[in-house]
């Protein structure tokens, strides 16, 4: 029986779906629900920034890390300005939990109460499945591809590496 589960978002639109279904089968099995985000380590693709736009994700971040004194319009903008390592850190970490913090919000509005939540550096794949060792996880939910550079035609290499590896059950969602 499914008691704990893992679900792994990077605010993408199949993250979101991933999320509404672990929720789901959260609710349904009375298990335990985990969010996890594996923080973005390099400058982050046009489909994470566009998110974090529409999102005003950078602008909620800077008000939680408010010794960034130079927050732009535009995200792409904030990383050819950025003038450390520690900046780009804290700012990418405060977009993590805001990131996870939407999908818990998502989780409950969908019936399945607290969620635990987490936001770790590192490797997407290893994170995910160490992670998921960690919790004892019976099962990890993810999107099919994520907001990644690139795209394979069938499956993201994240989720497929997952899968290959997982030793628990694994549902992507499209």
């Amino acid at each position: 029986m499914t008691r704990k589960i893992l679900v792994a978002t990077d605010g993408s639109e199949h993250a979101d779906r991933a999320v509404d279904l672990a929720a789901e089968m959260a609710v349904k099995m009375d298990g335990e629900l985990t969010i996890l985000h594996v923080l973005i380590e390099d400058r982050p693709g046009d489909q994470w920034t566009r998110l974090a736009e529409s999102e005003h994700l950078v602008q909620q971040a800077a008000k939680q890390a408010p010794q960034i004194d130079y927050v732009p319009g535009q995200l792409a903008n904030f990383f050819d300005r950025i003038r450390s390592t520690e900046e780009h850190d804290r700012l990418v970490a405060a977009m993590g939990d805001l990131i996870v913090e939407r999908a818990a919000r998502r989780a409950q509005q969908a019936g399945a109460g607290k969620a635990a939540t987490k936001v770790l550096p590192g490797d997407y794949a290893t994170t995910i499945l160490e992670t998921a060792d960690t919790i004892g996880a019976d099962m990890i939910v993810m999107g099919r591809r994520g907001l990644g550079p690139l795209k394979r035609l069938m499956q993201g290499s994240v989720s497929r590496k997952i899968s290959d590896h997982a030793d628990c059950t694994v549902v992507t969602v499209r």
